[in-house]
């Protein structure tokens, strides 16, 4: 993992991404997930927040069709 330039060590690091696909598709759950890892004798521990989509409001496509 590379880390920003300038970045003190035991400080927290904060980012985000967008990923194409639904939740489902990639196998992910809403929720939170606590990991740990280690390497070369390093252990460090990554959480992972999972946030729920709500389903579109389709109320207002369902007045607007009908006749």
């Amino acid at each position: 993992m590379a880390v920003p330039a300038g970045y003190v060590s035991e400080h927290w690091i904060s980012s985000s991404a967008t990923i194409p696909g639904s939740i489902a598709s990639l196998g992910l759950t809403p929720g939170e997930t606590l990991t740990t890892f280690s390497f070369e004798g390093v252990s460090d521990t990554v959480l992972v927040h999972v946030a729920a989509v709500p389903e579109p409001d389709l109320t207002g496509l369902a007045i607007a069709g009908s006749d």
